[in-house]
């Protein structure tokens, strides 16, 4: 009887929802003078759906020969109904720099791909860039980019040349001028277009040339430290003046990682070759070479990977021109404080990165770095060294966004960026 009497209390229990119409939330009841949720739902809107936005690719953007995927719920909210094209809001945060606010476009139809980021940060602070993608159906897997940025930056840094600036005779110094970093304003165009092609599973190789005209002065803000302020105009070859230079490289890469984005294991490598042109009598010109290593080896866990890695790149002007001060090279992939340049450059660094949830991993990394005229001439004296902490927002294959610190020679670095394409590791057209 007591059996019975329980089949028949759950037999008169409505069933609420279907797997179908389920949420998989469950919510108390709204009552209709709970005018205060209303207004908490609709001031909420948009963080939750910028929250929801931190998983979305900028698929098109950041990747060469790759299938981006974007999360299909998203494209429901920032996607047209036919899931081609996309807005979505973008920024870029750096310590010394004003932030960049933006919105990116993307419109993906069969293997065509194309993206339109404008962002802006202030007059000296303003980014315009189009991507177009074009990937073959062929048997040999083919890709051809065409790119257009425009931007301004300020406040940047250039400390000098040499691993010690203050001692190289090649750095000249205002008298009765205390500050020793010159900070500089930029005005950048440039065009790049390029063709990558899998010739196996592991093996990429990207042939590409960029045109860049570039116009640097000081930075309007910075008082005694303006450029032409700390150094005599005999060290800073390049300065106040429009400098216009086509760069070519071709560079053979190995990867073998499954994708970019989450925690993978595998290995890198990768060497280039690259000659720039400079335009009439307005750039110089020179060679640039180099190669870069990297493995990601698992610790504990599939999901948690340690990864060391190293760069050497080097540049060898030729001719009687003066190699523009900016062209010369400086750590790009060093995630500290360092304003120094030179012919070589060297970036060591070990990543330790694990998954913390599905689209979001944890890192700590440490990294050091050194310039130096020539590669015989690198040494740990006067190396730059950095550690730091952060998290990465992933797709299943590249990165997305990122928030990190960094600690280096008693100064904090911070980093926040979500919607802007990541010029990958050793990336030099896009620097």
């Amino acid at each position: 009887m007591r059996a019975s009497a329980e089949q028949e209390h759950e037999a008169r229990v409505p069933v609420v929802g279907t797997p179908k119409s389920a949420t998989g939330r469950e919510r108390e009841t709204f009552e209709s003078d709970e005018s205060g949720r209303t207004v908490a739902d609709v001031a909420l809107y948009l963080p939750r759906n910028v929250l929801d936005l931190l998983f979305i690719t900028t698929g098109a953007a950041s990747g060469l020969i790759e299938d981006e995927q974007v999360v299909p719920r998203l494209k429901d909210t920032f996607y047209s109904e036919n899931h081609e094209i996309g807005v979505f809001p973008t920024a870029f945060v750096e310590t010394g720099f004003t932030p960049n606010i933006g919105a990116r476009m993307i419109a993906s139809i069969d293997n065509f791909a194309s993206t339109l980021r404008a962002g802006y940060g202030g007059p000296d602070s303003t980014v315009v860039e189009s991507r177009i993608r074009m990937t073959s159906g062929c048997r040999i897997p083919l890709s051809l980019s065409i790119e257009w940025l425009q931007d301004r930056r300020t406040d940047l840094v250039f400390m000098g040349l040499g691993p010690s600036p203050e001692q190289d005779p090649r750095n000249q110094f205002r008298p009765l001028q205390l500050s020793r970093n010159g900070l500089y304003r930029e005005r950048r165009q440039r065009m790049i277009a390029g063709v990558g092609v899998r010739l196996a599973p592991d093996w990429v190789l990207v042939l590409s040339n960029g045109l860049k005209s570039r116009h640097v002065d000081d930075a309007p803000d910075a008082g005694s430290d303006q450029l032409s302020r700390v150094f005599e105009p005999s060290s800073i070859p390049g300065a106040n003046r429009i400098t216009r230079t086509v760069y070519t490289e071709a560079a053979l890469r190995f990867d073998s990682r499954e994708n970019r984005g989450a925690p993978t294991t595998g290995a890198m490598m990768e060497a280039y070759g690259g000659v720039y042109n400079g335009i009439r009598s307005q750039g110089a010109s020179a060679v640039a070479s180099g190669v870069r290593w990297a493995a990601f080896l698992p610790l504990y866990r599939v999901t948690n990977v340690i990864s060391p890695r190293i760069t050497i790149d080097s540049i060898t002007p030729l001719g009687d021109a003066p190699l523009p001060f900016f062209d010369y090279l400086s750590a790009a992939d060093f995630r500290g404080f360092d304003g120094r340049r030179d012919r070589v450059v060297m970036v060591a660094s070990v990543d330790y990165r694990w998954t913390l949830i599905q689209y979001i991993a944890a890192r700590v990394f440490g990294d050091a770095t050194n310039v130096a005229p020539e590669v015989s001439s690198l040494a740990l004296e006067h190396a730059r060294y950095a550690w730091g902490l952060g998290f990465d927002l992933h797709s299943a294959s590249t990165q997305i966004g990122r928030v990190a610190a960094s600690f280096s020679q008693g100064d904090m670095r911070l980093f926040l960026s979500l919607g802007v394409a990541p010029s990958g590791f050793g990336d030099r057209q896009h620097r």
